[in-house]
């Protein structure tokens, strides 16, 4: 048997038993042969090879192995083959083929079964994300990972039945699907959006209610919470639903200062529509709160038409914290802020009212000064409420006696309030001596204060009322009552006062303190002369169930100090109220407008003030202004007064309501009259103003802000009754300021 070395190359055997595939006769390898593989002489009874490998010269047998792979290429091969190795051959070709026929037959029924088992949707569509950009402009989507589902809150509130409302929610998690529900199909959103707004509107006035009843009633905004929840208890199922979630509850002090805004907008849009660009003044005074903090309140006036006549009206227009100081600049500046932060014309002021302070009236960087420097031609006012109680006040201290007298009562009411056990000894006398079954307790005892206009009044009354009772705990006391200038007081304390009565109750109240002193006929006067004995030389008298002691000494004394408090009083109120600077323009304006000065026996009078008023708004810089066409006006005015109106202009302010009436006829004659009702004369609204501060803010609500006094402040001054409040204006406020989740309002 011939026989024939073939030598045949591997490529990168990894093992003895890989089978070689590529057969190269003779040669060296190629790039990349690793070894060479020699097939040995076939045994002619097996007809099996041997394979040796040859590395670096060496040969070594593997192991024995029949040539049958179709992939091996054999280029030359045994000329003569054993007919035995040639059969071996031929059967082992097929049963090799068989066996990879069924090894690829398995792999595949393997494959096949695996992808019946794999859920057809993960190969059809591709695994979906929530996208976060989706819930832009649109609060009312929510996403929950957990289920990996879409809701509409809106839906889920108004209780409307969609995949986007109940469980388990919009599992699509397709942009398509949020379009379509948000564009309402079948009206569901819409519905839905109607009912939620109706639901959210219902518990926020409701919430805006009781917010409105605790600042009229100065109530702390810390029982707002419970307040709710008692409402709810007593049936007002509208509160319920204020509560959107377990962190949105609307009751934290935040959600409480936008109500109060809120409230507190609607009630300044309705002043701010009332001013309509008409003429104002001003009223300004500045006080510390309990927190040591100097504020600023501002007060605005202007004329008001109800049921055909123009009335004066007061209301709060600010309250500003002084930062740096009560200084002329800053206070200058907060007015000028306020008036632009309600979009109030500057040029519309013509008047102002202080108390007099130095940093308000100087003549050289006082606030007035500074506003006149902007403003030409306002008139300036000190309050007459202020200019009464430092006459008063001037003329008490210059007379030691009275001195003394406030001392006196001052101890006494130390004496009592501080004790109650002092106090219960009062009582048990009173009880004992009192006249009259409707007299419960005894009077309490007021303090004085010299900020306060004449508080002596009411200090001097309860002396008075518990003197029996006084005199047997105490030793003596001595008392007396300023009657007609508590009166005089009241009257200018009044919120609508006007300077077409000023001059005259000062004058009315100046001859009665007159007539009373020099005929000696006060009411208290008269009445303690009638329980005292005319002779005086006894040492002592009995009088309402005590002695008192008695001389002539001791009723000169009292004599003269009422004289000279009397004479002082007059003084200083000739002073305080002399017609000076502004004073004497207003003054002016009043006798143009008095009809007692439309005789001809007043004509020079009439015509020596018209002149001052004309030239008062010729120093205005009216563009549209002349000096003659406007006294002849005047003139012309009082004329047809006197003629045609006298059965109905009996005073001052009947005629310049015929004036203001007349506008087209008369525009110069109305522009005076229109200031002269507009100026202040006082600034008691102020006054006013810091006692509602005062009873708001406390020393247990010391940390209410600036912002929160102001809004609880206008609720509770300027505010109307609840039933007459528009509080759907309100909603519409709060709820245009931001976005609500209690509401969410698709534009």
């Amino acid at each position: 048997m011939k026989t024939e070395w073939l030598r045949v190359c591997m490529k990168n055997p990894s093992s003895s038993r890989h089978m070689p595939r590529t057969a190269v006769e003779g040669g060296m390898p190629g790039e990349g042969y690793v070894s060479e593989l020699i097939l040995l002489p076939s045994d002619n009874q097996t007809g099996l090879y041997s394979c040796a490998v040859r590395e670096d010269g060496v040969y070594t047998v593997l192991h024995s192995f029949i040539l049958i792979r179709h992939d091996v290429k054999i280029e030359h091969f045994a000329e003569e083959v054993e007919v035995l190795g040639l059969e071996i051959f031929l059967i082992f070709v097929p049963i090799l083929l068989i066996g990879c026929i069924a090894a690829a037959v398995v792999n595949r029924l393997k494959s096949l079964k695996k992808e019946k088992m794999t859920p057809k949707s993960s190969k059809k569509f591709a695994v979906r994300n929530f996208r976060e950009q989706w819930c832009h402009n649109r609060p009312w989507l929510k996403y929950h990972p957990e289920t990996k589902s879409m809701y509409c809150t809106i839906c889920q509130r108004a209780q409307a039945k969609n995949v986007f409302s109940v469980e388990p929610g919009c599992t699509v998690l397709k942009l398509e699907n949020i379009t379509k529900h948000e564009a309402g199909k079948g009206q569901q959103f819409q519905t839905a959006q109607r009912k939620l707004l109706e639901k959210s509107e219902a518990s926020v006035t409701a919430a805006m209610r009781n917010i409105y009843f605790m600042a009229q009633f100065n109530l702390s905004n810390h029982i707002f919470a419970d307040f709710n929840q008692h409402c709810i208890n007593q049936g007002c199922s509208d509160l319920i639903g204020l509560k959107v979630d377990k962190h949105t509850t609307y009751e934290h002090s935040n959600s409480i200062h936008d109500f109060q805004q809120a409230i507190s907008t609607v009630i300044i849009e309705d002043i701010i529509k009332s001013l309509d660009n008409k003429p104002y003044s001003i009223m300004i005074d500045e006080s510390t709160d309990i927190s040591v903090d100097q504020n600023l309140l501002i007060y605005i006036r202007f004329l008001n038409q109800s049921l055909g006549k123009f009335e004066p009206k007061s209301c709060l227009l600010g309250v500003r914290k002084l930062r740096d100081g009560a200084t002329a600049g800053k206070i200058t500046q907060e007015i000028f802020d306020s008036l632009n932060d309600f979009n109030i014309n500057l040029s519309n002021m013509c008047g102002i009212a202080t108390d007099g302070a130095a940093v308000m009236v100087g003549k050289h960087s006082g606030v007035v000064t500074r506003i006149k420097e902007t403003v030409p031609g306002i008139l300036s006012s000190h309050c007459i409420a202020h200019r009464l109680a430092l006459a008063s006040g001037a003329a008490a201290d210059s007379v030691q006696y009275l001195v003394k007298f406030q001392e006196i009562i001052s101890s006494i009411y130390k004496y009592f309030s501080k004790s109650p056990k002092n106090m219960s000894r009062l009582d048990k006398i009173f009880d004992i001596v009192k006249k009259s079954e409707c007299e419960t307790h005894a009077t309490r005892f007021k303090q004085v204060f010299h900020t306060r206009w004449l508080s002596f009044d009411g200090s001097v009354s309860a002396i008075c009322d518990n003197y029996s009772s006084l005199l047997s705990i105490l030793s003596e006391d001595k008392g007396a009552k300023a009657q007609d200038l508590s009166i005089l007081c009241k009257a200018y304390q009044s919120s609508t006062i006007e300077y077409t009565v000023v001059h005259p109750l000062l004058s009315v109240t100046v001859d009665k303190i007159n007539g009373h002193f020099e005929n000696e006929d006060g009411f208290m006067f008269t009445k303690f002369l009638d329980d005292v004995p005319s002779d005086f030389n006894c040492e002592k008298f009995h009088f309402k169930g005590h002695d008192i002691r008695d001389s002539g000494k001791y009723r000169d004394e009292a004599k003269s100090a009422c004289r000279n408090f009397v004479s002082n009083l007059l003084e200083n109120l000739n002073r305080r109220f002399s017609f000076e600077g502004d004073s004497e323009v207003l003054s002016s304006m009043c006798n143009i407008f008095n009809p007692i000065l439309y005789s001809n026996d007043c004509k020079d009078k009439f015509l020596k003030s018209a002149k001052q008023v004309v030239q008062h708004f010729s120093d205005c810089n009216l563009n549209d202004f002349e000096n003659e066409e406007m006294l002849d006006q005047i003139v012309t005015f009082s004329h047809v007064v006197k003629s045609s109106y006298s059965h109905c202009s009996n005073s001052i302010n009947d005629v310049c309501q015929v004036a203001l009436k007349h506008k087209e006829v008369y525009p110069y004659v109305f522009k005076a009259a229109e200031k002269l009702l507009t100026v202040p004369v006082s600034s008691v609204e102020c006054e006013r103003g810091f006692s509602r501060q005062n009873i708001i803010k406390t020393k247990l609500r010391n940390r209410l802000s600036t912002d929160s006094l102001f809004h609880l402040m206008m609720i509770s001054l300027e505010g109307p009754s609840s039933d007459l409040f528009d509080f759907n204006r309100a909603f519409k406020r709060w709820a245009d300021k931001k976005n609500r989740r209690i509401c969410t309002v698709f534009k």
